[in-house]
């Protein structure tokens, strides 16, 4: 398991958020620099590239939500919800196989009220942190009637690169109400320290 803090305290003020991942990746570059073929990240790649990767992926965010449940770090989920992808109206059919079956694993509701109103560019692409904020500020809608005041929320994505998309979408949830928004990625960018 490991995990890292977003914190932009300049589009973001003091607020900060925590994103769990079973593993590190590393990204594409580092395979054509290196050669270096590790199969965690060759099987998120190919999630990536729109491969249902479900049943590779499950066993490894089922064990580290048990894991942070024996830590008490995370409690009872109310809702599970994805981050959207970088157009409207497309999900990673990965990130959408693992929350359905969370759904069934921890009895709570899926909420597919979360979308992109517009295209907006990977946050690898843009140069720097004002350019990532400007590409993603104003991007995601929340659906306003389903209640979540006070909801517990599971948030999943499938790569934590900047944390841009996932801390917009955070600060929406939290001003909707939810009283807890826990956040998990299927990797996040170890650039070199994969485990």
């Amino acid at each position: 398991m490991v995990h890292q803090e977003i914190y932009y305290p300049n589009y973001y003020g003091d607020f900060k958020q925590i994103v769990y991942a079973p593993r590190y990746y590393v990204d594409t570059a580092t395979f054509h620099q290196t050669g270096l073929k590790h199969p965690y990240s060759m099987k998120l790649y190919f999630s990536k590239m729109g491969e249902n990767q479900t049943v590779f992926f499950l066993p490894y965010v089922l064990d580290l939500i048990y894991h942070l449940k024996r830590d008490k770090l995370i409690s009872n989920i109310n809702f599970v919800g994805m981050v959207p992808g970088h157009k409207p109206n497309t999900i990673s059919a990965t990130v959408k196989g693992i929350a359905l079956r969370l759904v069934d694993e921890f009895h709570c509701k899926l909420f597919g009220g979360i979308n992109r109103n517009r295209i907006v560019s990977k946050s690898s692409d843009l140069a720097n942190s004002e350019e990532r904020h400007i590409n993603v500020m104003g991007s995601i809608d929340i659906d306003s009637s389903i209640d979540l005041n006070n909801k517990n929320f599971l948030l999943l994505d499938d790569i934590k690169t900047t944390g841009f998309n996932i801390m917009e979408v955070v600060t929406l949830l939290k001003s909707r109400g939810c009283n807890y928004v826990f956040c998990i990625v299927l990797g996040i960018n170890g650039e070199g320290d994969v485990t």
